[in-house]
């Protein structure tokens, strides 16, 4: 498909059909565009990004800014006699260092990359609403999309695209953006904690953190439907809305014994057995407390859209970026 037309060069072609007697109105027209868009190589985008009224170049206005956590060791899962029983056993788990997004990708930044919007936007399509109604496959596309899309800004440095999107194989060895894992997600959800939620195990103060159905908590999030990305505390890593607004795909089949098979003291597990559906994570605003635990495991055909699923988007492992 052949790129738009990008808006400098469009009204520099207008200003060219005016009458040679008029030159001075015209100089004057170019004039004004020099001020109002910059040399287009300096966007490298090969077009123009607008956003919030503005053009501009910056990565971060086609998804949320990165948050590079160091490689460690934490405990996945919960331990005996807490949560579900696919939270079980609880296992040591080792990363190697990753980059994950801080907040959910928007409605705009998914716009932005993909061209599209969500078809339901029933509870909240605002530009800085979590992006809905996207499958696990609108999330790998919109994540290689994203990685063409930033390589022009680093024609010498490129990233690689992670998924191939006739079989949606995980090329481990890219180093372009993707979607987390379940251990990275959980790794980054924790920030070190060990308890039900990343502040602790009292449900009731999940309304300072995040935007979920507080129907059965001594709290208020003030909304009844999404949330903007961002309204509520992050958590120690600096990462916002790990708990609620929209479920978040992660990479992992669902298999309900993983943990039982995954003990091994390997790096960067994840499950790519083919099964019938895919993990998410986080809980949404239309669930209770409970199921926002940052232990709580998901799961829907990577097909499935729906208003109350969303993504977040990770880089890495990738000692060199």
């Amino acid at each position: 498909m052949a790129e738009p037309t990008p808006p400098w060069r469009a009204l520099l072609t207008a200003l060219s059909e005016i009458p040679v007697p008029v030159w001075g109105i015209r100089l004057v027209g170019i004039l004004a565009i020099g001020l109002a868009f910059t040399i287009p190589t300096l966007a490298g985008l090969g077009g123009w990004v607008v956003y919030g009224g503005a053009v501009s170049d910056q990565p971060e206005n086609l998804r949320p800014r990165l948050v590079w956590l160091p490689g460690g060791t934490f405990m996945m899962g919960s331990p005996e006699g807490v949560g579900d029983s696919d939270e079980h056993p609880q296992h040591e788990v080792t990363l190697t260092r990753f980059g994950i997004c801080e907040t959910e990708v928007t409605v705009r930044q998914y716009e932005l990359v993909t061209g599209e919007k969500p078809s339901d936007c029933y509870y909240g399509c605002d530009d800085d609403h979590p992006v809905q109604t996207v499958s696990w496959e609108d999330s790998a596309r919109y994540l290689n999309a994203l990685t063409r899309l930033e390589n022009r800004t680093r024609p010498e440095d490129p990233l690689t695209e992670c998924y191939d999107e006739q079989t949606w194989a995980w090329d481990r060895r890219c180093t372009g953006y993707r979607l987390p894992t379940e251990a990275e997600w959980e790794y980054a959800a924790r920030a070190g904690s060990t308890t039900a939620f990343h502040f602790g195990d009292d449900k009731h103060e999940i309304c300072q953190y995040g935007n979920i159905n507080d129907a059965q908590v001594n709290c208020t999030d003030n909304y009844s439907i999404l949330a903007p990305v961002g309204s509520f505390k992050a958590n120690a890593w600096g990462l916002y809305d790990m708990h609620g607004n929209v479920w978040e795909w992660t990479y992992d089949w669902y298999d309900s014994s993983f943990y039982e098979k995954s003990q091994s003291k390997d790096e960067n597990p994840a499950n790519k057995n083919t099964a019938s559906d895919r993990t998410l994570r986080g809980g949404s605003f239309d669930f209770l407390p409970s199921f926002a635990r940052s232990a709580v495991r998901f799961r829907f055909t990577p097909v499935f859209r729906y208003w109350i699923v969303g993504l977040r988007c990770v880089r890495g492992p990738s000692p060199q970026h």
